[in-house]
């Protein structure tokens, strides 16, 4: 069969650096389905880093499958024996493609568990690569207090006559969702202060935990999408998760029993309790909700970002007992001293003398 009129001459190429013999080629999204002659079916995906970057992330999750790990999904190698596919300037990547069975349900329990595991063997996959480890700067503590500002740009134009239903729920609930704010810039300028944003431990953290990056096959479940996945704390992605994949939004009995799965798996250190609590703080699902309504205001949509909206009120309302219990987790926060505490010791002492 010839394609390459139909398809773009980049995919062709990769197609045939593969050695594929395609019966049928079909896009879903941002993923090529290959099915080929001999009846093999292959998923192959265009990545926007850089192969250098591709080949890094290969050798790392390749490391932690062969340690045990049997929740993802091996990338397929070339006739060069390559894992990744370089043809004018894009980078691929192919698996074999798996039939996603939608009768199946995986439980929270079971996906959190599984990625406790998949963080733990990846630690010392990432220990290599320090250079790679991601640090928290003092632009990020900026960033969340101008996203702060512009969660409330509506309440601030507010004082107007007329708010809809959207504006007036938010109104309502600002000062809790103020205080989440608050908290959460303030435990992330003292992090950076202490500990020069470096956390106490880094794994491949995913940074796309989502349903979507799920597939059920069979008996079997895979996490997929690791494009985006950085060496970073590991309390990135749980955060994440439980911002997700909670079953029932408003269940603080949910969070508490997913926490407790994960760390069957890879218990988190005192210093990490403390940065999830600051990450679970921070209502980015509330902020991604604001940006949506705010770009297409319809009233046919308002009842859909009300009810939208109340459940991740409902859902921080939930996460603040959660929150509280992680930060009052006792720990040394470091042994940097900022400024103050050197100019009040500084202080101190003159007055003995």
């Amino acid at each position: 069969m010839s394609f390459t009129s139909n398809y773009n001459p980049s995919l062709t190429k990769v197609i045939q650096l593969y050695g594929w013999t395609p019966s049928k080629i079909q896009q879903f999204g941002k993923i090529w389905k290959i099915t080929d002659r001999d009846g093999s079916i292959y998923a192959l995906k265009k990545a926007k880093q850089s192969k250098a970057k591709l080949m890094v992330l290969h050798h790392m999750l390749e490391g932690v499958q062969e340690a045990g790990f049997s929740h993802l999904l091996p990338w397929i190698s070339s006739q060069d024996e390559e894992p990744v596919v370089s043809v004018n300037d894009e980078n691929w990547y192919a698996t074999q493609w798996k039939q996603v069975d939608e009768s199946q349900h995986l439980s929270s329990i079971q996906l959190i568990r599984s990625l406790g595991k998949l963080h733990h063997l990846a630690q010392a996959m990432v220990d290599p690569y320090p250079e790679l480890a991601t640090q928290i700067s003092k632009e990020i503590p900026k960033e969340w207090k101008e996203k702060k500002e512009e969660l409330f740009f509506l309440t601030k134009e507010g004082e107007r006559q007329f708010c809809s239903p959207f504006e007036k729920v938010l109104e309502q609930k600002r000062d809790m969702i103020e205080r989440n704010f608050d908290f959460a810039i303030r435990g992330l300028e003292r992090f950076v202060e202490t500990e020069s944003g470096k956390a106490p431990r880094f794994t491949i953290c995913h940074r796309r935990i989502h349903p979507s990056n799920v597939i059920v096959s069979g008996d079997q479940f895979y996490w997929i999408d690791f494009d985006h996945a950085q060496v970073d704390s590991p309390v990135r992605d749980v955060a994440m998760f439980l911002h997700r994949f909670v079953e029932q939004k408003g269940e603080t009995q949910d969070l508490v029993r997913l926490l407790e799965a994960y760390q069957q798996e890879n218990p988190l250190l005192p210093k990490e309790k403390r940065l999830l609590a600051i990450y679970l703080a921070y209502p980015e699902r509330v902020i991604k909700t604001v940006r949506r309504y705010i770009a297409q205001p319809k009233l046919s949509t308002e009842a859909d970002y009300v009810k939208k909206l109340d459940g991740e009120i409902q859902h921080i309302e939930a996460i603040q007992e959660v929150v509280q219990s992680l930060w009052s987790t006792k720990v040394r926060l470091g042994t940097k001293r900022s400024a103050t505490d050197r100019t009040n010791e500084k202080s101190k002492g003159k007055r003995k003398k």
